[in-house]
Formats: C-alpha cells, structure tokens, sequence
C-alpha cells in the first residue's frame, strides 16, 4: 500500500542496513508492505558509482507500521538476514559533544 506523500500523515521511519547491494525499491516495498502503508523508500547510493551503500530508510504513515517492521529485524531478505532499526531523530540543539 503506498499514499500519496503530500497528503498529510504521521510519518514514522525505519533504518534498514546489512542488506544485499543488488535490493531493490520494489524488492523493499514488498518485504515491508505488510507492515501498513509506506510512504516513500530511499536506497542510498553513492554519488559517483550510484551503487547502494548497503542501506535505507522507509517511511511509514503510523506507530503501528513501525512496530510491525522492527519485528522484521534479522529477516532474510534477497538471502541475507537484515537489520532493521527505528531511525534516529536528531534533535536541533542537542549534542552529545562539548564545546
């Protein structure tokens, strides 16, 4: 199930990593697809080669959808087993650093 991405949602994220180079978007939406409705999938790829960098973030429209994908963690998907983690939210003036 896929939303038209203007329209206004919740929007939850998920990191996926440790996945095979050769994934694809389509591969992707159809192993998350039963988690609920996704609003956009990003294979990162380098700038140069454009080949995957091995990793990428799914946007879901609720909660719901997030936790049903983490259960997906160490899932085989294109014969490897994947991890799958919430997405980290930065917070604008936090930083673990010191100045």
């Amino acid at each position: 199930m896929f939303v038209n991405s203007k329209q206004s949602h919740q929007v939850v994220n998920t990191y996926i990593h440790d996945y095979d180079y050769g994934a694809t978007l389509d591969g992707l939406n159809k192993h998350f697809e039963q988690c609920g409705v996704i609003m956009r999938t990003k294979i990162l790829r380098d700038k140069f080669s454009g080949k995957s960098k091995g990793f990428a973030y799914i946007e879901f429209t609720d909660v719901v959808s997030i936790d049903l994908a983490l259960k997906l963690n160490e899932s085989l998907f294109c014969g490897k087993q994947i991890k799958v983690t919430a997405k980290r939210t930065n917070i604008h003036g936090l930083s673990t650093t010191d100045k």
